[in-house]
C-alpha cells in the first residue's frame, strides 16, 4: 500500500502542475485581451495603417517604373505582342494574386501575362462604360492614369495603372495602352484593415481621382458621418485616398467573449481533471483492497490465483517459487508484531526490488511469512535461488537489532504434461519444505549484532 501511495502523491503533484499551467496561460491570454485597447490605441492604429499606406506607396512606385519601362520597350519594338509578353516576362518577378501585365492595341486588350482565363477582362477600353472616361483622359492627356482600387472580374480589389504609348516618330500615332493590374486584396494595408475590423473597428476608404469620388466602406456598420476617431490621407499619382476609422465599440464585446470562453475552459478543464483524479483514486482503492497485499503492497492471494491461471491456460512455460521466511513466528512471538510486520515489509522491499532490476515475473505475498513468485521460463532454478539468497546476505534493522534472516525456497517447473495449476504448486511446496529442514538452525545465530 505504501507504494501505490507514493504513485498516487505522484499523480497529484502531477495534475496540479498541469491545471496551474492551464490557469496560467489562461491568466496571459486574458491579460493580452484586456489589454487590447492599449495595443490598438489611436495613435498605434494611426501609425499601423500609416505604416501599410507608406510600403504600399513604395510598391506602386516601383509598378509605374515598371510600366513606363515595358511601354518604352514595346513602343521601340514595333507594338506588337511578342515583344510585349518578351519584356512582360522578365518583370513577373513578385506579382502576386490576380495581379498582371495587359497589352491593349488601340485600346483593346488582346493579351495579358500572366494568362487571364476570364474573358471579361478582354475588353474594349473606349467601348466599356467603366473605363471609357479613364481611358480617353490618359489618352488626351499623353499621361498615366491610375484607377482604383477596383473590384476585379476575376475577382481582387486591384490599381489599373493604364499607360498610353505613342510611336517615337514625329506623327506620335497613338498605339494603344499597356496596363498594369496590381492587385492590393492582400498587400499589407488591407490585411491590416481586416485585423482592425476583427477587433470591432470600421474603415471607410474613399478614393478621388479627376474631381470624382468613389467611396468603398470596407465594413458593413452603419456610420455616422462625423463620428469617426482619426483619418488619414495617402496620395497615389493622380489618386487620394482618404480612410476614417469608427470606434471600436465591439471590443468590448469580442474582450467578454473571449474572457467568458477562457473561464468556461478552466471551469471544464478544472472539473474533467477533478473527476479524474478521482476514478483514479477510486479504481486504485478498489484494486488494492481485491489484488494488494495491505502490508506490503506485493500482489495478494486472489492476484496469484487470477495470474497463475492465466499463466497456465497461456500454455507458456513458467516457474514457481515458494518462499517462507524461516523462524519468523519467533521474531512475532519474541519481539511483536510490530517488528514482524517490519521484517516483511522490509523483506517485500528487497524481494520487489530484485524481481523489478531482474525483470524476473511478479512477486505475491500469500499470507503470513509465506511469499510466491511466477517466474519467467528462461531464468533457471540456480539462478532464482542464488538471488534469492543473496536478498538476506546483509541484516535487517529491527528496532535496535540486527536479524539475519534466512529463507527457504521451494522450486517447481510447469511441464507440458502438468494437467492442473496444483500439480505445480504442490512440487514447488514440497520442495520449499525439503529445504527448511536443511537449513534449520539454533536461533542464536539470528541476532548476531547488537546496536
Amino acid at each position: 500500500m505504501k507504494v501505490k501511495r507514493k504513485i498516487g502523491k505522484k499523480v497529484y503533484i502531477i495534475a496540479s502542475f498541469l491545471y496551474l499551467g492551464v490557469l496560467l496561460i489562461s491568466y496571459i491570454v486574458s491579460d493580452r485581451v484586456i489589454n487590447n485597447r492599449e495595443v490598438f490605441s489611436n495613435s498605434r492604429v494611426e501609425s499601423y495603417l500609416n505604416t501599410a499606406l507608406n510600403d504600399l506607396g513604395y510598391d506602386f512606385k516601383a509598378e509605374q517604373e515598371k510600366l513606363k519601362w515595358l511601354s518604352f520597350y514595346v513602343a521601340s519594338t514595333g507594338f506588337n505582342p511578342k515583344s510585349f509578353l518578351l519584356a512582360s516576362d522578365e518583370l513577373l518577378d513578385g506579382v502576386k494574386g490576380s495581379s498582371n501585365f495587359q497589352f491593349a492595341p488601340n485600346g483593346i486588350v488582346t493579351v495579358t501575362n500572366p494568362h487571364v482565363s476570364d474573358q471579361r477582362a478582354y475588353i474594349d477600353l473606349f467601348s466599356d462604360p467603366n473605363r471609357r472616361e479613364d481611358a480617353l483622359y490618359a489618352k488626351n492627356n499623353k499621361t498615366m492614369y491610375v484607377s482604383g482600387p477596383l473590384q476585379l472580374y476575376q475577382g481582387g480589389l486591384a490599381f489599373i495603372l493604364r499607360n498610353p504609348v505613342f510611336s517615337l516618330h514625329r506623327t506620335h500615332k497613338f498605339l494603344g495602352f499597356v496596363i498594369y493590374v496590381s492587385d492590393i486584396s492582400d498587400s499589407t494595408v488591407f490585411s491590416r484593415i481586416r485585423e482592425l475590423t476583427q477587433y470591432g473597428y470600421t474603415v471607410s476608404l474613399t478614393t478621388q481621382y479627376k474631381q470624382q469620388e468613389k467611396n468603398q466602406i470596407l465594413s458593413t456598420v452603419d456610420l455616422k458621418k462625423d463620428d469617426y476617431l482619426f483619418s488619414i490621407k495617402k496620395t497615389f499619382y493622380n489618386s487620394t485616398w482618404t480612410m476614417k476609422i469608427y470606434s471600436a465599440d465591439r471590443m468590448n464585446d469580442y474582450q467578454s467573449l473571449v474572457l467568458y470562453i477562457v473561464l468556461l475552459v478552466d471551469i471544464c478543464i478544472g472539473v474533467c481533471l477533478l473527476l479524474t483524479l478521482k476514478f483514479f483514486e477510486h479504481y486504485r482503492n478498489i484494486h488494492n483492497e481485491r489484488l494488494l497485499d495491505y502490508l506490503t503492497g506485493l500482489g495478494n492471494r486472489k492476484a496469484l490465483d487470477v495470474e497463475l491461471h492465466r499463466e497456465f491456460e497461456s500454455k507458456r512455460d513458467f516457474s514457481f517459487v515458494y518462499i517462507d521466511l524461516n523462524d519468523f513466528k519467533f521474531v512475532n512471538d519474541t519481539y511483536g508484531h510490530e517488528i514482524g510486520d517490519s521484517l516483511l515489509r522490509q523483506f517485500s522491499t528487497r524481494l520487489n526490488r530484485y524481481i523489478w532490476s531482474h525483470k524476473l515475473g511478479m512477486a505475491f505475498r500469500v499470507g503470513g511469512d509465506e511469499f510466491n513468485l511466477i517466474v519467467s521460463a528462461k531464468f533457471d532454478e540456480e539462478f532464482i535461488r542464488r538471488g534469492l539468497d543473496d536478498l538476506c546476505k546483509l541484516p535487517f534493522q529491527l528496532d535496535d537489532v540486527l536479524y539475519h534472516l534466512t529463507i527457504s525456497c521451494g522450486y517447481a517447473k510447469r511441464y507440458p504434461s502438468d494437467e492442473t495449476i496444483e500439480q505445480v504448486i504442490r512440487r514447488a511446496d514440497d520442495d520449499m519444505y525439503r529445504m527448511k529442514a536443511i537449513k534449520k538452525r539454533p536461533m542464536t545465530d539470528a541476532f548476531s549484532t547488537t546496536i
